[in-house]
Formats: structure tokens, sequence, C-alpha cells
């Protein structure tokens, strides 16, 4: 289990932060030297009373999400993953199954689960993972795209710090980009600074914190899209399956 601290982070000291931040850490595997950032689109996975939402919002100290992962930007070379991430009290934790084209398919057309099997080929686990949340009454409902700066830190590999900006929302759950019309979640006026780590912050991150008096927060991508979506009643109603106004 690691430790999960998030923070916004306002436009105007973004550029500043990222400078400081870069002097004690290396790009992350998925940055490469023609970008500086990447494309990350979720999936997210509720059931009609948007119960993972409700177990965000009540502080929960246990609770999961389920949610299917890509990258747009992967130049034809397509992966996923699904995954399933929980909260422990302070400890987060994420079970993860890789995906190709054909499986993400699947899974979100809710096609049977003899289909998935024959289709999957490696993961033993994957099965399991469907049927839980399947069990629990789960479908796609909204999808979420930023860019992520993402770092690993230079004397410790184990920390991982990452800045996702550009974060907008959508009630379709497509995976074709062209096909949507995503809506910007904050008008791109804050950033979110993640930081995972084992079990501590170093001092050299601690102190860039409070440099720039960023303040510990609790902060869920997929609340704030259901938030937004809310107000532009593109969601479904909880008891009665209608537009949720």
């Amino acid at each position: 289990m690691r430790i999960e601290y998030k923070y916004f982070v306002p436009c105007q000291i973004k550029g500043q932060l990222l400078r400081d931040i870069k002097l004690f850490v290396d790009n992350d595997h998925n940055i490469n030297s023609d970008r500086e950032s990447y494309t990350v689109a979720s999936i997210y996975f509720d059931n009609i009373f948007y119960k993972c939402y409700d177990d965000k919002e009540a502080g929960l100290q246990s609770r999961n999400k389920v949610r299917i992962r890509f990258y747009p930007d992967s130049e034809g070379n397509f992966f996923a993953n699904l995954e399933i991430k929980g909260k422990r009290f302070d400890k987060g934790f994420k079970v993860k199954h890789l995906l190709n084209l054909e499986l993400v398919k699947l899974i979100l057309a809710n096609r049977n689960i003899s289909e998935i099997e024959r289709a999957n080929v490696s993961d033993d686990g994957l099965i399991d993972t469907i049927k839980y949340f399947r069990s629990e009454n789960m479908f796609p409902v909204v999808r979420i795209d930023y860019q992520r700066f993402a770092f690993t830190g230079r004397a410790d590999k184990e920390i991982r710090v990452t800045i996702d900006q550009d974060i907008k929302c959508c009630a379709s759950t497509c995976l074709d980009d062209k096909a949507i019309l995503p809506i910007p979640m904050n008008g791109n006026l804050l950033s979110v600074l993640e930081i995972k780590s084992r079990d501590y912050i170093p001092f050299w991150l601690n102190s860039i914190l409070d440099k720039y008096g960023c303040q510990r927060m609790a902060i869920s991508k997929y609340g704030m899209a259901i938030e937004r979506l809310s107000q532009f009643d593109q969601l479904f109603n909880r008891a009665t399956n209608t537009k949720w106004t």
C-alpha cells in the first residue's frame, strides 16, 4: 500500500512549482524526448445510485473505484488497464489488468463472460475483477481526460510526482476522441498535484509545498466530474434512471 497526497495548484504558480520540482526528479518512463507530458483518459464505472461517488463524498475509510485507463496519444500502440483503485484509511492500493482493444470493447459493451474469457489469453485475475464490479451493478458512467506531467524522485525512485492539467470530462464513454464533447472541469484554472510514496514525503518536496502554500486536500477527479456534469444535465437520476437534475 502507498500514501497518496493531492493538492490543487493555481495556474499562476504551476510553471514555477514545476521548475522547482524538476531539480530533484527525473521524467517518468512514459515521457520521452519529444514531449513533456502525455494524455491520460479514464472511463469510470459506478451503479445507478452513484455509490462510488457517495462513498468518496462521505469520506469512508474503506472504498473502491473501478476504471479503464488508456492513453489516446499512444500512436497506434493501443493498450489500457482495468483498475480497481482502493483506499484503506490513509493508504491506497491498486489492482491492475492489462487490456487490448478487443477486451476494452467487450467490457464496455457488457458482453458475456464467456466471450471475454475467449479473448483473454494471459490474465487469470481479470475475470474475477469483472465479476466483482458486475456483481455491484456497475457500468461505465463518465470519461475524464487530462494532460499529465510525471516524474520519479532522483534519489528515491519510489517517490512519484504528477501534475495533471487541462482536465475535461464527458458523460460519453466512447473510446474515439472525435466522438466526444468534453467539458472543462475547472476552467483550466487549477492543476492537480499528486504525490505517491511508500510511507514518507521527502524534505525537498515538503519544502516546495511550503514555499507555494500547497495544502493537502481530498481531491477526486471522478467526484469533480460527477458534480460538473450534473450542472449540464448529463447524468442519470439515481432512483428513476432519468436525467439527474
